[in-house]
């Protein structure tokens, strides 16, 4: 079977994990935590199985084929703009944190905080308008207008 129908397998498993492990908060949470910690548990194991199968695909597909990106961006990366975002007062090479990732890495929700902490925008990205930060860059500061 080729790696990327084995890595699509996988990205689906992993969203009907998350759907049930949703449906199961949904349904326990707020009323039995304490069961729904405990029914949680097998669920949790397999998404974390999961991920580290889609991560060693997806590292097996990346070095097979140069020319894709090396490493899929996560939840809680820092990220890269590379557009301008006028509208909510972002400019290409503002750094944010990826605070969702959707479709598998099609897209991402991405958090804009000022070095104090504040938010400055929290925007849903295609995921060519963000990369990842490289290894060797530095942060770069800039004033902005922001409500108070």
């Amino acid at each position: 079977m080729k790696i990327e129908l084995i890595l699509t397998q996988t990205v689906e498993q992993l969203e009907h994990m998350n759907e049930a492990l949703a449906a199961l908060r949904r349904q326990l949470l707020p009323g039995q935590p304490k069961k729904f910690a405990i029914l949680a548990e097998g669920p949790l194991e397999e998404i974390r199985r999961l991920q580290a199968e889609a991560e060693l695909l997806t590292t097996q597909i990346a070095t097979a084929a140069p020319w894709l990106p090396k490493r899929m961006i996560k939840e809680l990366d820092g990220v890269v703009l590379t557009t301008d975002l006028p509208e909510h007062g972002l400019a290409k090479d503002d750094i944010g944190t990826v605070v969702l990732v959707h479709e598998g890495g099609k897209g991402c929700t991405v958090e804009f905080m000022t070095l104090a902490g504040k938010t400055i925008a929290v925007v849903t990205l295609l995921a060519n308008q963000v990369r990842s930060i490289a290894k060797d860059e530095i942060a770069h500061a800039r004033s902005v207008a922001i409500a108070s």
